[in-house]
């Protein structure tokens, strides 16, 4: 598939983390990515588009002026959300009347904003930079669209997420689903109604998120993403920073650390002006090389395990609760601690003889 969008190598990379823990302990990494929506909405007055889980049980993106829209945005939704019609609309009249306009999403969301705010402008006969904070807003007259696209390992359809959750918890109510966080339950499936934990299990024992993981269950397109590369097509680049500290030994701890890349010069104004409003955010320079070892998201999509074929022949007999759970057996099987702890033995046993 050829996606015919602007892309940037990184200008500049980043570690960072939000100091304020309280801030951040919903965050999937750093913190970074609400953190700057706060900065658009506090400091520009702007508007963020992001995604959120719901009150409706739902995941999509949503329009957030106010901290407590922007709250439901924290974390990371593994689990394939909608970008509902009236809000690209909304979008477009945000710009229009000449607001400060962020948006978060998997670069594929990215794809299609960028694409549809380039084609109302080229309509309407408008002309220079349409993206990043512009000087002079009293005399402008359309907004400025600043994009920050996401290293997406890929999505699973939403129906299996809620065939998941509502094998685990039946009908109860529930508020919120979580996979990340700075909480005690980093890679979890956790399952929240307001403040209290319904469910909390980590990934190697829970066939939802381990499959998502390892690649059995996104949505088949995934896995020829076309956005996979290091000529990214934001204007920022957020992820985890896998690998840091590798070669030197750096470490930020006690938190998750996000990975920027600054890709245009507008991220780049952008960002500057945020690190000054936030003194409790750290920015700390990083080597691009250090973040391309890894190179699921960033190098390439994630690759199509054994075990999808398997998953898709059960599927339609035994619903996704039974299938995913037969599929999966024998991997969290080698995740447990009894499992590690033979196969250790074993292999000392089979040197000795």
């Amino acid at each position: 598939m050829t996606v015919k969008a602007n892309r940037h190598t990184a200008l500049q990379v980043f570690a960072g983390w939000n100091t304020n823990l309280p801030e951040s302990r919903k965050c999937a990494s750093g913190g970074t990515a609400w953190l700057l929506g706060k900065y658009y909405i506090e400091a520009l007055g702007g508007v963020v588009y992001a995604t959120a889980f719901t009150a409706d049980a739902d995941v999509r993106v949503i329009r957030a002026t106010t901290l407590r829209e922007l709250e439901t945005t924290k974390g990371s939704r593994y689990v394939r959300g909608t970008f509902p019609a009236e809000l690209y609309e909304a979008l477009l009249a945000d710009l229009q009347a000449g607001k400060d306009v962020l948006f978060v999403g998997t670069p594929c969301q990215v794809a299609g904003v960028r694409s549809r705010w380039e084609r109302f402008r080229n309509k309407s006969g408008m002309t220079g930079e349409s993206n990043g904070m512009t000087e002079g807003a009293d005399d402008r007259t359309e907004g400025s669209l600043l994009c920050v696209d996401l290293l997406c390992h890929g999505t699973p359809p939403k129906e299996y997420l809620d065939a998941e959750i509502r094998h685990l918890i039946g009908g109860r109510p529930y508020t919120d689903v979580r996979f990340r966080g700075n909480d005690g339950h980093d890679f979890h499936l956790s399952i929240w109604n307001g403040d209290d934990c319904l469910y909390s299990v980590e990934a190697r024992r829970q066939p939802y998120l381990l499959a998502m993981l390892r690649g059995v269950t996104l949505m088949e397109g995934c896995y020829q993403c076309p956005f996979a590369s290091p000529e990214r097509i934001g204007d920022i680049t957020l992820g985890d920073f896998i690998g840091l500290g590798a070669a030197d030994g750096f470490k930020a701890e006690g938190h998750n650390v996000s990975y920027i890349s600054l890709n245009t010069p507008s991220g780049i104004r952008i960002y500057e002006a945020f690190c000054k409003a936030n003194p409790a955010f750290r920015s700390v320079g990083r080597p691009l090389d250090e973040r391309l070892a890894y190179r699921p998201s960033i190098l390439e999509p994630t690759q199509r395990h054994p075990l999808r074929e398997t998953f898709l022949q059960e599927l339609p007999r035994l619903g996704f609760a039974r299938a995913i759970r037969r599929t999966m057996r024998g991997e969290i099987l080698r995740g447990t601690p009894l499992y590690r702890t033979l196969h250790h033995w074993a292999h000392i046993l089979l040197r000795r003889h």
